[in-house]
């Protein structure tokens, strides 16, 4: 590539939006000085994000970026410094990356409040549908009710003999 020519991802995902992608200039945009490469983040329109891109080993960031402001860095690094000598690739891209504000993101909360239901006096003796009933047993429930089987058992035992 010339200065001012980019290599462009495809378009991906994140966040739950579509529409992301990086632009590489590998020798640098038009304002950058000699050496140094570019590269910029697109984000959804109307988007505002929280990001840190990187190239390699260095970072720029965290900003908050959109479609028009800081999506990107004029002289991101010298990108000769920033290839694996092994493989002779560059790893590109964001992380941190955090929606701040999009028409495309619906955010659901719901509020929930709980509050304890009035215990019913203790019987001497549950039948399973009325502990189903009342919504289920507690760990104390489950302790007595085991207690009173315990019990009943023995007092059969005895009564046997």
């Amino acid at each position: 590539c010339a200065k001012g020519e980019y290599v462009a991802s495809p378009s991906f995902s994140a966040c739950g939006l579509d529409g992301f992608s990086f632009h590489l200039y590998p020798r640098g945009d038009d304002f950058a000085e000699e050496g140094y490469c570019s590269l910029y983040f697109h984000v959804p329109p109307d988007t505002t994000v929280s990001r840190t891109l990187f190239i390699g080993r260095k970072q720029h960031g965290p900003l908050e970026a959109d479609s028009l402001k800081n999506c990107g860095v004029s002289e991101m690094c010298v990108l000769s410094n920033e290839i694996d000598k092994e493989t002779g690739s560059v790893i590109v891209g964001v992380e941190g990356l955090r929606v701040l504000k999009s028409p495309h993101v619906v955010e659901t909360r719901t509020k929930i409040s709980l509050q304890a239901a009035p215990r019913p006096a203790k019987q001497k003796k549950r039948s399973s549908s009325s502990s189903l009933g009342r919504g289920g047993l507690d760990a104390e429930d489950d302790e007595d009710e085991d207690e009173d089987e315990d019990r009943e058992g023995e007092d059969e035992e005895e009564s046997g003999r």
